[in-house]
């Protein structure tokens, strides 16, 4: 009987709350249908919204634009890390954003650069606008500041013939890409030895014992890892050392 009972209610919150998303699904589509017909609408980033729909389980939002290239000759193109941070940074996108989620719906930003003819999409499925509402606009906006402002002190001199070159944020990652002087560092040595590394790393930033302490502690708060690419200079090796957000949290608790 008790079972019988636990069941019941059990089914009884499944049913509850596939009405909830029904409700807001027809909710979202009279919003994205309102939208779509104010399309095409011009940004003040100069990219054009065409038009915005449910897809497939997704809201679809296509732009295009002229150019890949500003006035400054900076590339308009985002890594999907990049894409994600803008997004969770702006308040209006995460109360739009918690919709979507709340009626089951992912999200596709879909641009076309018309210079080049290039289309580039960023998919946010729902587990990954979860994520993005999981964590507070301000830490967003600060990891976001730090690659934006960081960038503008590339290329700099790391210690050990390396020179930190860029910064990338593959996905849920912000990662130090290192040029390597081979003749001062062999990249087979560095590959042999990441491993070793990146536990000494973990235990220094437990202690707070770390160069990197501060920007580790930016990427945690924001639910990113962290990570380091070397590239040898002379030739082309590639090594990785990747701390994922799990591993790195831990170090702040």
């Amino acid at each position: 009987m008790k079972k019988n009972v636990i069941l019941l209610f059990y089914m009884l919150a499944i049913s509850l709350s596939s009405v909830a998303q029904t409700s807001k699904l027809l909710e979202v589509q009279k919003k994205v249908a309102a939208t779509n017909s104010k399309l095409p609408l011009k940004t003040r980033g100069g990219a054009t919204i065409e038009s915005m729909k449910i897809e497939n389980g997704f809201v679809v939002q296509r732009c295009s634009s002229a150019s890949m290239y500003d006035s400054n000759g900076r590339s308009s193109s985002r890594s999907y890390g990049e894409s994600f941070l803008e997004q969770a940074k702006s308040e209006s996108a995460r109360a739009m954003y918690k919709d979507y989620l709340e009626a089951g719906l992912g999200v596709k930003l879909v641009m076309f650069f018309k210079d080049i003819k290039k289309t580039e999409t960023i998919t946010l499925e729902p587990s990954d606008l979860k994520r993005m509402l999981s964590y507070p606009v301000s830490a967003y906006s600060q990891l976001l500041n730090e690659l934006r402002v960081g960038r503008n002190n590339l290329p700099m001199a790391a210690g050990d013939g390396l020179t930190c070159i860029s910064y990338e944020t593959p996905r849920y990652e912000f990662v130090f890409l290192y040029e390597v002087d081979e003749s001062l560092y062999l990249i087979d040595a560095l590959q042999k030895n990441l491993n070793k590394n990146k536990f000494k790393l973990l235990h220094d930033l437990s202690i707070g014992k770390s160069d990197l302490y501060e920007m580790a502690k930016i990427c945690a708060n924001a639910g990113f890892g962290l990570g380091m690419k070397y590239i040898g200079k002379s030739s082309g090796k590639t090594a990785e050392m990747t701390i994922t957000y799990e591993e790195l949290k831990v170090c702040f608790e």
